[in-house]
């Protein structure tokens, strides 16, 4: 019989001389899965860049990586042994760069460094030093875990997999898959409810005119390839929603469709059963930075402040209208200059740089919360240009 299942992805993190390592994770997620899973309503699903990307041109093939599959990731498991890898645009190695990102971003990344013996000859000087260093450096920051070989390494990692799903956010996680099954969505037609929930009017629209089709909530059309199989998804998707009584039509023209008492009742039930955490994090470089939000559930960010820092009043403010659970929020450049001259405590008198803020104003069903997210303002020489750079992440739980 099938079943409803909230997946974890789960990347592998490595250079080139933990192959055996790679396969071992594999299959104990595998045997996990076959295990828990059914009970558990949770999936670990394992990625790779050798298994779960596809070829794409025009960008470096790190950032495509990235892209395609470590945005995604959940959990992340870093392995090394000789080497650190090679290095990208602007981290030492590929592997650096997907776990430095993934830590930025407030997820769980367990690191492992085998202790094998190996012969001399086989070891790049330069590749075991980098290694060594930022070994190092990750000491400092957490906790890791080194192994003597192959065996030893699949006993501490079955244990380590099975202790950290039993920690409460994935205990939280089947509950709220196992109240998705009562109520019987798919996920676009729960996303494209929770969009409906968080518009004032509880409204969805859909129209259709010469350059295709759209169905919308909250300023967000959800039909974003007018490809046959992807307007019937979510045509699907808004029947879904009618045929259970969460949704009706206003005019019985297909046009207007408003949120019903049931289908604001749904969404609450989802909600209460799903922990809320989001996560903060400022990407990208000057001048095109942003701030990255991932949510455990949709939301409807509705503005930005740039701020003081430590609570202070905001200097400059931009009405935006995003939704979902991974939204990615441009920051102002004019603004963030109104910030950076602003007369803020404890900036540099030299140059400005120093501590402010930014709150990102999101609507979480009918309720609306401040996000604050502390953040260093700092700048950055391209050439002979100075860009003004703002570093910082936060995660925030309810």
């Amino acid at each position: 019989m099938p079943f409803i299942a909230e997946v974890h992805r789960v990347m592998i993190a490595s250079p080139s001389d933990v192959i055996d390592e790679r396969v071992a994770v594999r299959e104990m997620l595998h045997s996990w899965n076959d295990v828990h899973s059914e009970f558990r309503k949770l999936v670990l699903l394992p990625v790779g860049w050798e298994t779960s990307t596809t070829p794409a041109m025009g960008n470096h093939p790190q950032e495509i990586i990235n892209s395609q599959i470590l945005g995604d990731a959940d959990i992340l498991i870093g392995i090394f042994w000789t080497r650190l890898g090679s290095s990208t645009t602007e981290y030492r190695s590929g592997t650096v760069e997907e776990i430095e990102r993934h830590i930025a971003a407030g997820k769980t990344a367990k690191l492992y460094f085998s202790d094998s013996p190996v012969h001399p000859g086989s070891v790049n000087p330069l590749q075991y030093e980098a290694l060594q260093a930022f070994k190092a450096d990750c000491q400092k920051r957490g906790l890791l875990e080194t192994y003597s070989g192959i065996n030893d390494f699949r006993a501490k990692f079955e244990r380590h997999i099975q202790l950290e799903m039993n920690r409460e956010i994935y205990i939280r996680s089947a509950h709220s898959a196992e109240r998705l099954q009562k109520v019987g969505l798919s996920s676009e037609a729960t996303s494209l409810l929770c969009a409906a929930v968080a518009d004032r009017y509880g409204n969805i629209v859909h129209s259709k005119d010469f350059s295709g089709e759209e169905i919308g909530a909250s300023g967000q059309n959800f039909i974003q390839e007018q490809s046959p199989r992807n307007v019937a998804l979510w045509n699907s998707a808004l029947e879904e929603l009618i045929s259970l009584g969460l949704i009706k039509d206003l005019g019985h023209r297909g046009e207007i469709f408003v949120v019903t008492e049931k289908g604001y009742q749904a969404v609450e039930d989802f909600h209460a059963s799903k922990k809320f955490q989001v996560d903060l994090c400022i990407e990208g470089n000057p001048p095109t930075q942003s701030i990255a939000l991932n949510s455990t559930r949709p939301l409807l960010v509705t503005r930005v402040g740039y701020t003081l820092g430590d609570g202070g009043p905001s200097v400059a403010t931009e009405d935006v209208k995003l939704h979902g659970e991974k939204v990615n929020i441009p920051i102002n450049q004019d603004l963030l200059t109104t910030l950076w001259n602003a007369p803020r405590p404890n900036r540099a008198h030299h140059n400005n740089a120093g501590p402010a803020g930014l709150t990102v104003t999101v609507m979480d069903g009918q309720v609306k919360r401040e996000l604050a997210l502390p953040v260093l303002l700092d700048y950055l020489f391209a050439g002979n240009t100075m860009f003004r750079r703002v570093v910082g992440s936060i995660s925030i739980s309810y």
